[in-house]
């Protein structure tokens, strides 16, 4: 008889969500592992907050610690973005590129140089 044991913190989670992780997870051993959905238990327990621990921080802290991680990591793409541009505008190039294609500059001795890809385009205004 399988037997599967999830652990969540306390945070109020309803009696629809913890029915909807039992049936997910009974399904999940029949799709995966073959096993009878009969015969298979489920428990959940809550663990409160301050007895749940990320990285060695109580999981309250480690939480906030991972907003202003993601907060900081949005903040230097931002901050990358608005300084290929001002590259770009400085040396003359015009940026026509796919959001998912970020242009890469290369300096060496002689000039700055704009790759896209494996093609080098570079428009000069004039």
């Amino acid at each position: 008889m399988p037997y599967i044991n999830i652990k969540i913190t306390r945070e109020g989670t309803t009696a629809e969500q913890k029915a909807e992780l039992i049936k997910g997870a009974t399904e999940l051993l029949a799709r995966v592992l073959n096993k009878n959905p009969k015969t298979t238990v489920v428990i959940i327990e809550e663990v409160d907050m301050d007895s749940w621990g990320i990285g060695g921080d109580p999981a309250a802290i480690a939480r906030e610690k991972e907003k202003l991680r993601v907060a900081e990591i949005e903040e230097l793409k931002l901050s990358k973005d608005a300084l290929v541009r001002e590259l770009a505008e400085l040396k003359g190039i015009s940026l026509a590129l796919a959001d998912d294609e970020p242009p890469v500059f290369t300096l060496d001795n002689h000039a700055l140089k704009l790759k896209k890809g494996k093609k080098s385009k570079r428009k000069h205004k004039k």
